[in-house]
């Protein structure tokens, strides 16, 4: 693992904040790229000694996992690899969270998803995985116009030659009489 990703996409974060995991593999390619299961950590104050013991021994298992309050965390060996994961987390979240709104959602059989799972495991060869697994999340996110995983009531940009401008994460700049043209 080189990179660890969080964030809190609307649907997924939503799904860990009533309690639950994303325990429903329906569809195959969810099952390839991220396993069988989604699971929920729970409950924990951030940068405490349980927080960080409960996503340790998810990680040993899992490359996404749901934290209950506090959004998503996705792991890969490229930010690219960690980001789609995170895409299809989300995107997953959010077709569960319709199809729920339906009806029942048929989960496929013991015997697919492991087949799946087997497959999966059969390629060690990271190139051949890659190819496998981009070809999967390209087809995720070709299948809705637009994802958003997040977004601002306001969006900040300024050019390098501006200096001393901070922008905070719950309100906007600092006070315009401190930055500095260079």
């Amino acid at each position: 693992v080189q990179v660890v990703l969080h964030a809190h996409p609307p649907y997924a974060t939503a799904t860990g904040l009533v309690g639950r995991s994303i325990d429903v593999a329906a569809m195959p390619e969810i099952v390839v790229s991220l396993g069988a299961r989604i699971p929920l950590g729970a409950r924990a104050l951030p940068k405490t000694p349980e927080a960080t013991q409960t996503i340790e021994r998810l990680l040993d298992e899992h490359d996404a996992i749901l934290l209950q309050g506090n959004g998503v965390l996705t792991v890969g060996d490229s930010l690219e690899q960690a980001y789609l994961r995170m895409e299809l987390v989300e995107h997953y979240a959010r077709i569960l969270a319709i199809a729920q709104q339906l009806g029942s959602v048929a989960p496929m059989s013991q015997p697919e998803v492991d087949k799946l799972l087997d497959q999966a495991r059969d390629t060690l060869d990271p190139a051949v995985r890659k190819t496998a697994l981009r070809g999967v999340h390209q087809d995720v996110r070709n299948d809705l116009p637009v994802l958003v995983l997040w977004t601002l009531d306001s969006y900040a940009a300024f050019s390098t030659t501006v200096h001393n401008v901070v922008v905070h994460p719950f309100s906007f700049f600092t006070f315009a009489p401190d930055w500095q043209m260079k």
